[in-house]
């Protein structure tokens, strides 16, 4: 709920002022600025692949700095899996954003 408010106040038009800034949202709901940050990266995330919804936002944030380390260094699917080894909930966001395996809603 609070990170769609935030991505319709970051929208052009969904702005409620002219000028809206991260910093406004965070006073203005008595948050941080870096969990409005943390909220819009959320949100744009599963705007994009609605399927990772259902995960808590910590372990989507977790999810997107392991594929930024991927490309950052360049590493292949088995170091990736090395990387999350175990951790299932990483690895079903893996097969949803990437392919690899059907996930499905259980």
């Amino acid at each position: 709920m609070r990170a769609d408010f935030l991505l319709s106040c970051n929208k052009k038009r969904g702005r409620p002022k002219e000028g809206w800034t991260q910093q406004d949202a965070a006073r203005q709901l008595g948050i941080s600025q870096a969990t409005v940050s943390n909220c819009l990266r959320i949100a744009k995330v599963t705007e994009a692949f609605p399927a990772l919804a259902k995960y808590k936002g910590t372990d989507v944030l977790r999810f997107l700095r392991l594929v930024k380390k991927v490309g950052r260094e360049d590493l292949g699917v088995d170091e990736f899996l090395h990387l999350v080894d175990g951790e299932e909930t990483i690895l079903e966001m893996w097969h949803i954003v990437f392919g690899n395996k059907e996930v499905t809603d259980d």
